[in-house]
């Protein structure tokens, strides 16, 4: 079954090749208009922050204490403030509309281009860096996550509004909407799915908040006693 659907995605892709003309609008739009995915933009904030924490525990390493500071620093703010609540908006809200129809987020017919395990490279894997992250730091009890809330919030609301601002503008100068559950929706729906999207986003940084600051909130609460 794999060898014939093997063959089957490669006379699609010859087909496209030998006739341009008959290359599917999904595929214009991913090749023109990919870098708006919000999917590729987490997928880049994760290979970001990894280079950032190798960085960092090579500085531990070395025992740089300078560098590895600052480093360490950066590296906590960018996971609370924007990693870990980006890629659980993204693994959360595409496996729960792809279950429910695949064709609202991601049609079957650009796995005859793209194939399966890089739709779960950019949609599953991504939650992999978030887990030994965590693991890490419960393991590891000296080290303490000092990560602003207050930073955190300003940073992801900043984010997510500059990403939605540029996602609606990309409609209204090219009449293209990248994820088709948004053709279904009307304007006020769009607006609360928008909506919708960044309270999860707030509550996924709260619950990592409470996950990796747990110790800091009890001797902060000690000390007002």
């Amino acid at each position: 079954m794999a060898v014939v659907r093997n063959l089957i995605s490669l006379s699609s892709r010859l087909k496209y090749t030998l006739d341009p003309t008959s290359v599917p609008n999904e595929f214009r739009v991913l090749s023109k208009f990919g870098i708006f995915f919000f999917t590729l933009w987490t997928f880049t904030l994760q290979i970001v922050f990894m280079f950032i924490a190798i960085a960092d525990e090579c500085c531990k390493l070395l025992n740089i204490q300078s560098r590895q500071k600052k480093l360490e620093k950066i590296r906590q703010q960018l996971f609370l403030s924007l990693m870990l609540p980006c890629s659980l908006i993204v693994m959360s809200i595409f496996w729960i509309v792809f279950h429910i129809d695949r064709e609202l987020i991601y049609p079957k017919i650009i796995d005859t281009f793209h194939p399966r395990w890089l739709n779960h490279t950019l949609h599953t894997a991504i939650g992999l860096p978030l887990l030994l992250e965590i693991v890490s730091h419960k393991i590891d009890r000296t080290i303490s996550y000092k990560a602003s809330r207050q930073y955190a919030l300003i940073f992801l609301t900043g984010y997510l509004l500059v990403y939605q601002v540029l996602y609606f503008s990309l409609y209204l100068l090219q009449g293209i909407w990248l994820y088709p559950i948004y053709k279904l929706m009307s304007w006020p729906e769009r607006l609360v799915f928008s909506l919708f999207n960044y309270g999860l986003g707030v509550g996924f940084q709260q619950i990592g908040f409470l996950l990796l600051q747990p110790k800091i909130e009890e001797k902060a609460e000690r000390k007002i006693k």
